[in-house]
């Protein structure tokens, strides 16, 4: 199962590809990560006790707990020894707001929309160059 540090991880590579796509005007969110670790049937049976942690920290640090962040989706799942489950089965940032709260980089953001706004409305024949070198 995926961990809230990896989660982070995996939502950093995309602060170039937002930066980008806010200069370009395209929607951007949601995003969602669908690689965290799908459960298998010998995981609930094996590893009950770590798979609940794992599902339990996934939750503390979401939007599902902290009003801000990732939203975990889940998915039923039937097990033929265990029977059916709730289990996540994605991970989506919903708004920039969610995104830019959950990776701490509000500061950043802040300072690419000053900038941003500086270049645009100064030099606007800038704008092919801000897709590049928006870093």
């Amino acid at each position: 199962m995926i961990s809230p540090a990896e989660i982070k991880k995996q939502a950093l590579k995309w602060w170039k590809p937002l930066l980008q796509s806010f200069i370009r005007e395209d929607l951007f969110f949601p995003k969602s990560i669908d690689r965290i670790g799908k459960v298998k049937s010998t995981h609930v049976t094996a590893r009950f006790e770590l798979l609940q942690q794992e599902i339990e920290e996934l939750y503390r640090c979401s939007k599902n707990q902290t009003g801000k962040g990732y939203q975990v989706q889940t998915a039923g799942r039937n097990f033929r020894r265990t029977g059916s489950h709730e289990l996540p089965d994605a991970v989506v940032f919903e708004t920039i707001e969610d995104y830019i709260a959950f990776t701490g980089c509000k500061k950043e953001w802040n300072i690419f929309l000053t900038n941003y706004n500086i270049i645009k409305n100064s030099i606007p024949s800038l704008h092919d160059w801000t897709l590049q070198n928006c870093l």
